[in-house]
């Protein structure tokens, strides 16, 4: 997928990665990036977190295309990748020329970079503004539940920022959920 997804794009390819929190993430988005690498990608890794900071580092640091590894609200044991060309989704005929294309291997060879970009405070602060906290109570009592996913680190680090009194349950990432 990498090597193909990266062939797609002419020049210059910046490409965004991001992770979810189950047990095959690690070794998938590992693979990922490698293919992205040998075929030319400028990889920028953002590590782990939610869906909507993938979309958001997409749009901040304008990139041709990223990549999603996770299998969303799917069991643990299922794992895929959600991507986007630019900033808009990347689905049915895109999908399927990535499957024409590797059935005839029909991909580029030429290196690449990979460097980790950490985007977690600007993610949060722009959450943090786009929420109005002014308009938010001191006794404002509130109950978070990431369900154990990528979301966890954020919500963690969000809510101390957040007025009122804050009581998380499942917030540590854990890839059985």
């Amino acid at each position: 997928l990498g090597n193909i997804f990266a062939s797609l794009f002419d020049n210059k390819k910046k490409i965004i990665v991001c992770r979810d929190g189950r047990l095959s993430s690690p070794k998938l988005i590992d693979s990922l990036k490698k293919g992205l690498y040998e075929s030319g990608a400028d990889v920028l890794d953002i590590g782990l977190g939610p869906s909507p900071m993938l979309y958001f580092a997409a749009n901040k640091l304008k990139s041709e295309g990223a990549i999603m590894v996770t299998g969303s609200h799917n069991p643990p044991n299922h794992n895929g990748f959600k991507i986007m060309k630019g900033t808009v989704p990347f689905y049915g005929n895109d999908i399927l020329d990535i499957g024409v294309k590797a059935l005839n291997g029909d991909w580029q060879f030429s290196k690449g970079t990979i460097k980790s970009y950490d985007i977690e405070d600007e993610y949060i602060k722009t959450l943090i503004k786009s929420c109005k906290i002014s308009n938010f109570k001191e006794n404002l009592k509130v109950a978070w539940d990431p369900g154990n996913g990528a979301a966890g680190n954020i919500i963690k680090k969000l809510v101390k920022l957040i007025p009122g009194e804050h009581v998380l349950v499942n917030e540590d990432v854990d890839g059985l959920f």
